[in-house]
């Protein structure tokens, strides 16, 4: 617990020195800090709730920032690279198989952010529509740009899921930054079209330095099954929609 709090301390210390310089490789090395630290310590260890909160709330604010600057970099030369990104790639074709994405399916991603690094690993592999969904207007602009730019069809809608018509979609995405998740899903249920799966990101303990929790008990509905790998940033509950009564 002392060494899994000091560590914490020591992660929030170098994440709010990166916003306050605000540069790219700033960002990019707190969040790579972060994403290998977490990789090192035992997900089921426990931290304090509030030292949790500020860790993520600094997590959340760089890594928007940090998608940003590589959207804005993308449109200027073309290089997306990075170690986070190819990680949430490769991922999101681990959730895509568990439920069984395919050229025919209708996607909605919700918290999408400037660059929707899964939203395009959806549209390469599979051809199938996304729309991506932010409450972010400027990550809607940067994703709309980057789109643009590299001629890939993806929709982008400015706007909250609770106020969105759900009916069209097979697959809906959730994004591990999205917070109030067990709130989102029970206001989804009732407007999905029946069989839709619903894949929300997650992680509960320490990971929640980097996440937000998923608190099972309190759902009105089940998961399938959950999409896990050893040392990946979070974890995803996989839901279907029931028959409405």
């Amino acid at each position: 617990m002392i060494a899994v709090s000091s560590g914490l301390a020591g992660l929030h210390a170098r994440l709010l020195e990166s916003l306050r310089h605000g540069g790219e490789q700033q960002l990019r090395g707190a969040i790579d800090d972060l994403c290998a630290w977490l990789r090192t310590v035992d997900p089921r260890e426990s931290a304090d709730a509030l030292c949790l909160e500020r860790v993520r709330n600094a997590a959340i604010e760089a890594a928007c920032r940090l998608e940003k600057h590589t959207a804005a970099g993308l449109l200027r030369c073309g290089d997306a690279s990075g170690d986070y990104f190819r990680q949430v790639s490769r991922f999101t074709l681990l959730e895509a198989e568990a439920a069984a994405v395919n050229s025919q399916s209708k996607v909605l991603f919700v918290g999408a952010g400037a660059l929707p690094t899964s939203a395009c690993t959806l549209r390469g592999r599979f051809g199938c529509r996304v729309d991506c969904l932010d409450i972010d207007m400027e990550a809607c602009r940067l994703a709309r740009a980057v789109f643009d730019n590299s001629q890939l069809d993806l929709g982008v809608i400015w706007g909250r899921a609770e106020r969105q018509l759900l009916t069209p979609y097979t697959h809906v995405w959730v994004a591990s930054l999205v917070p109030e998740k067990e709130a989102l899903l029970d206001s989804l249920q009732p407007r999905l079209q029946p069989g839709c799966r619903v894949l929300v990101r997650y992680a509960n303990g320490v990971r929640q330095a980097f996440n937000h929790g998923l608190q099972m008990r309190s759902l009105r509905w089940s998961p399938d099954s959950l999409v896990t790998q050893a040392g990946h940033l979070h974890d995803t509950a996989l839901f279907t929609a029931p028959a409405q009564p």
